[in-house]
């Protein structure tokens, strides 16, 4: 039934609009479970509906970050907690296509190299998606010094300390908070 409702409604949420929901279940998260913070979750059905709130005043809230020093990343190896950075970019390489074990398919992927304000760096792995959507927005400022945030992401250790995108991480170039600044 999840299965069901997930492919109903993947494509049609998107990062910044508004929603509206009906038929949906809200009940207090499991935070023992869950890999974010919120208090409450919401569950869709195959017969939730989901309206996009394109003609309302809306108040949408910006992206909120929980940022980890590059230099504490240790203890996250491994952990279920998902963890978010910030810092300046410093490399941005090309895009290398990887073949998965599962199912034999080739996903696309790309390294950006940050620093943060410990004057660390780490290689932080874009896969799918966010190799294009995120590769030509840095380039294009690439002499400027953008700074990124970068949203849940997976740390692994490959090489020492390394960081992964997931499906649900986001990526914010020259974001607008303090740590920016």
């Amino acid at each position: 039934m999840k299965i069901q409702a997930a492919k109903k409604f993947y494509e049609k949420f998107q990062l910044g609009k508004v929603y509206f929901i009906s038929k949906g279940t809200l009940k207090v998260a499991n935070k023992q479970f869950k890999s974010v913070q919120n208090d409450y979750e919401l569950t869709l059905n195959e017969n939730s509906k989901v309206e996009e709130a394109s003609n309302e005043a809306t108040f949408i809230t910006r992206t909120k970050f929980n940022f980890v020093l590059i230099d504490h990343l240790g203890l996250y190896v491994n952990s279920r907690e998902l963890v978010a950075i910030i810092g300046v970019v410093q490399n941005v390489s090309p895009t290398m296509s990887i073949r998965r074990k599962i199912h034999n398919e080739t996903i696309p992927k790309r390294d950006i190299t940050i620093a943060d304000e410990t004057k660390k760096t780490i290689v932080v792995s874009l896969w799918n998606d966010l190799t294009t959507n995120v590769r030509q927005e840095l380039l294009d400022i690439f002499d400027k010094s953008p700074i990124v945030a970068i949203k849940s992401l997976k740390v692994r250790e490959f090489q020492g300390v390394s960081l992964s995108t997931l499906r649900k991480s986001v990526v914010v170039i020259n974001p607008e908070t303090p740590e920016s600044n």
